[in-house]
C-alpha cells in the first residue's frame, strides 16, 4: 500500500483549508457512491456488481490515503493505529458497544 500512497500526486502543495476541503468533499462524493450501490442491492434484492464495488471502495481508499497523506501519516500508519485500538477492545471485551473509550 505504501506504493500507491507514494504514487499519488498531491493536489496542490499548500496544507490550506480549501484543498483539503476538496478532499473531504471527494471523499464524501464515493462513499456516496459505495451507499448507492448497497441500497440498489439490498432495496431490488439484486447481486452486487463486485468489481464496481471494488473500484468504488478504492477510490474511497484512495481519498483516505490523501487525508492521511495531507498530516504526514502513512497508510501503515492508519491501519496501525485502528489495530492497536481493537487490540485494545478485544482485550478488554468491549468489541461492541458505541464510543472510542470502550
Amino acid at each position: 500500500m505504501a506504493a500507491v500512497s507514494a504514487g499519488l500526486k498531491p493536489l496542490n502543495q499548500r496544507p490550506d483549508i480549501s484543498t483539503l476541503f476538496v478532499i473531504t468533499a471527494g471523499l464524501s462524493g464515493e462513499v456516496g457512491e459505495v451507499m448507492e450501490l448497497l441500497k440498489k442491492h439490498i432495496r431490488d434484492n439484486t447481486p452486487i456488481d463486485k468489481q464496481r464495488l471494488a473500484c468504488e471502495l478504492g477510490d474511497v481508499l484512495v481519498y483516505l490515503i490523501r487525508i492521511a497523506n495531507r498530516f504526514d501519516l502513512t497508510f501503515d500508519d492508519v491501519v496501525n493505529a485502528v489495530s492497536d485500538k481493537l487490540e485494545k477492545r478485544v482485550a478488554k471485551g468491549s468489541l461492541r458497544g458505541s464510543g472510542d473509550d470502550r
